[in-house]
């Protein structure tokens, strides 16, 4: 084989390695710009849930107040101290009885 001959094929080869790597290169800024896209489209995602669950969130804190007030709302229950031998009935039977 000549030298001339090995050049060439060299030359060959040199060519085809350097379209792989330009093709390579495409593909890889291809994936890159798509990544790009999916990560916006993903950001946006996150925003609309973020909102969602910030929505839901001050939705639920405010049903907690407002239950907190109707608790503090609630009127204070009378105490009734039994022994053994009084009883409730007797003693509710004897409030009623107030009432009329």
């Amino acid at each position: 084989m000549t030298s001339r001959i090995k050049l060439e094929e060299e030359k060959e080869k040199l060519i085809k390695g350097e379209m792989e790597g330009i093709q390579e290169f495409n593909k890889a800024r291809e994936e890159l710009e798509q990544a790009k896209i999916d990560l916006a489209e993903g950001e946006k995602e996150y925003e609309k849930a973020k909102e969602d669950a910030e929505r839901e969130l001050a939705d639920a804190w405010e049903e907690i107040e407002d239950g907190e007030r109707k608790i503090e709302e609630i009127e204070k229950a009378k105490w009734y101290v039994l022994d053994r031998k009084s009883h409730y009935s007797y003693m509710d039977y004897g409030g009623e009885q107030l009432i009329e």
